[in-house]
């Protein structure tokens, strides 16, 4: 291989394999920057998410210690009436709101449209039939809505497409019902439990859309009406609801084996409970027991428990849910007069508060130097200073811990408690001071003193027990050798 070739190889390599050392420790240790980042160059830790300071050793609080998240539970634009017993269905960052019964015992057949982003409503058209206690689900962006009740009990099936704001008809269940549920698995829609004439249901009727088609599949083991289900990994959970009295319970269905299993009941009997999947997790919301219910009760399939999860902020049944990204948006129902307002879930809230336009919970925020404690305030880490934590402090005499070319006067580190250690031959608070050594050679020379003693702090010689002299020049006579090393004396 040519020379230059050679040299430029190692040129390369040394770059790729580099080392810094950061307040005295090499940048391949696992303790450099208190093993919260990396360094980078000469005193320069760049620390990981969750870290600051010179040395990384200080914790980044998410918004700081002392602020505190918004509540799990906020409200957004009301309704633009009162509804109850209705459903509401995601498509497209979209959140369809169908059907039900207002305050006035009317039921309805509008349909209105909210709008997470902008929090605001439009109008869709109306659905042919008015009616309340209806399932629904999405199956390629269409709307299903079947069943339901007005004077008496529907099998109808009526289809929304959003793209054309068109209704269409589908095939009719093959048994009329109301206060069913429903949940799509694999492009079909399973519709189960419900009422009719008296007769509460354990029915599981399955839509085929492409066909256009119902079949049936295995029978609920516990009919139920008024109750909620959705769909996790392929499987259908049903919870909730009124038998004979309310009940508490879980089962799960197989489409794949066409059966049924049970799971954890609930914590607390009710019905008229609605549902939403987010994170893996069902959340049963409201209902009613003796009175309408603000709880929330969350079930997790892995570990087959419920816990209690945050309580709404206003007590309802009868209501609908539908989940948009990391949030549960819940319309309307009945607290003790029919509701139009809603409520929305986050799962992991953030707050408001912004420093200089960024968020308090973004990790660049002052400059990933320091904590975001409240409206454009930023609490730096000890190394930093100013309204951004943009200005690296002043440590050691004048000059800041990493401008390496003038702090300790060029010829030292800046340790972390703001005192210079300098580098050999030189000395003084900001190692400007050479260090003169004894008789003009420094004491780190191997010809200091002669070779034959070691040069002291005040640049004298301490020579060794066979040499004397200012310089150590002198070998000691051979007598006095002899008793030094004899009898220890004129050492």
């Amino acid at each position: 291989m040519h020379p230059i070739a050679i040299l430029s190889l190692l040129n390369l390599c040394s770059i790729a394999f580099a080392t810094y050392v950061c307040y005295t420790i090499n940048s391949t240790s696992t303790s450099v920057c208190s093993g919260n980042g990396e360094c980078i160059e000469y005193n320069i830790c760049e620390c990981d998410t969750g870290y600051m300071g010179m040395d990384c050793s200080e914790a980044r609080e998410e918004c700081g210690p002392f602020i505190q998240q918004l509540p799990a539970w906020t409200t957004g634009a009301s309704m633009s009436f009162t509804r109850g017993s209705h459903v509401s269905n995601p498509v497209n960052g979209l959140i369809y709101v169908i059907g039900g019964i207002d305050k006035t015992g009317t039921f309805l057949n509008s349909l209105i449209i909210y709008n997470p982003l902008t929090n605001t409503w439009s109008t869709g058209a109306s659905m042919p039939t008015a009616r309340q206690f209806v399932s629904s689900g999405v199956i390629n962006d269409l709307i299903y809505v079947v069943g339901g009740q007005t004077t008496g009990y529907l099998n109808t099936v009526e289809i929304y497409d959003p793209l054309s704001n068109n209704w269409t008809t589908g095939a009719s269940m093959l048994n009329a019902r109301s206060q069913s549920s429903a949940g799509v698995i694999n492009g079909l829609l399973y519709v189960v439990g419900g009422y009719l004439s008296g007769s509460t249901k354990n029915v599981l009727e399955i839509y085929d859309p492409v066909h256009n088609n119902w079949t049936t599949g295995a029978p609920m083991p516990t009919a139920r009406r008024l109750l909620a289900a959705d769909v996790i990994n392929n499987l259908l959970y049903v919870v909730g609801g009124l038998g004979g009295s309310n009940t508490a319970s879980l089962e799960i269905y197989n489409p794949l084996y066409n059966n049924w299993t049970t799971g954890t009941s609930m914590v607390t009997a009710k019905k008229s409970l609605t549902v939403a999947t987010l994170n893996g997790k069902l959340y049963a919301i409201g209902g009613y027991t003796n009175i309408p219910l603000d709880e929330v009760e969350v079930y997790d399939p892995g570990t087959n428990n419920w816990t209690i999860g945050e309580s709404m902020l206003t007590r309802r049944t009868d209501a609908s849910a539908a989940v948009i990204n990391d949030s549960i948006y819940v319309f309307g129902g009945a607290s003790c007069l029919k509701l139009d307002s809603i409520e929305i879930y986050e799962l992991n809230p953030k707050s408001n508060v912004t420093c200089f336009d960024i968020p308090c919970y973004e990790d660049n925020v002052c400059l990933r130097q320091g904590n975001c404690i409240a409206e454009d305030i930023c609490e730096c880490a000890n190394n930093r200073f100013g309204n951004k934590c943009q200005h690296v402090r002043i440590l050691c005499n004048g000059h800041s811990f990493n401008d390496y070319d003038n702090v300790c006067g060029g010829h030292g580190d800046c340790s972390l408690n703001g005192t210079c250690t300098c580098h050999i031959g030189f000395e003084g608070d900001n190692c400007n001071i050479t260090s003169t050594g004894c008789f003009g050679i420094l004491f780190n020379n191997d010809l200091t003193c002669s070779s034959n003693g070691e040069c002291s702090d005040d640049d004298t010689c301490i020579c060794d027990k066979y040499h004397t002299g200012n310089n150590c020049q002198w070998t000691k006579s051979p007598v006095t050798r002899w008793l030094c090393t004899i009898f220890g004396i004129f050492c």
